[in-house]
């Protein structure tokens, strides 16, 4: 159970490491070409189309199918965590319920 909360952890990590370090670079580059165009072009100018939307497009994706990656090894950790916890719950209600057979019959 502890390899797998640790791959879970590291699961998290990484994909919210990669998220802020996308989204910081991505905000960072966004603010210079902006401060850049508002420098070097008239007021009266309107905006030209964006030909990055392309590529962040692509790089979305690539980040939706990481996540989608992720979330499955996450589903399968928890399925396992849950089928984990049923065996428990079962042992303990198996043993009671001998326990407590044992007991009426040294009572009798």
């Amino acid at each position: 159970m502890a390899e797998y909360r640790r791959r879970r952890n590291a699961i998290v990590h990484d994909v919210s490491t990669r998220m802020a370090h996308f989204v910081g670079a991505t905000v960072s580059r966004l603010q210079q070409r902006y401060d850049r165009e508002k420098e070097n072009r008239p007021e009266s100018k309107s905006p030209k189309k964006n030909t990055g939307l392309s590529r962040v497009a692509t790089r979305r994706k690539e980040i939706e199918i990481e996540i989608d990656r992720a979330t499955d090894e996450l589903h399968e950790w928890y399925t396992l965590l849950i089928q984990a916890s049923n065996a428990v719950f079962q042992v303990e209600y198996w043993t009671r319920r001998y326990d407590a057979s044992q007991t009426r019959r040294r009572g009798r």
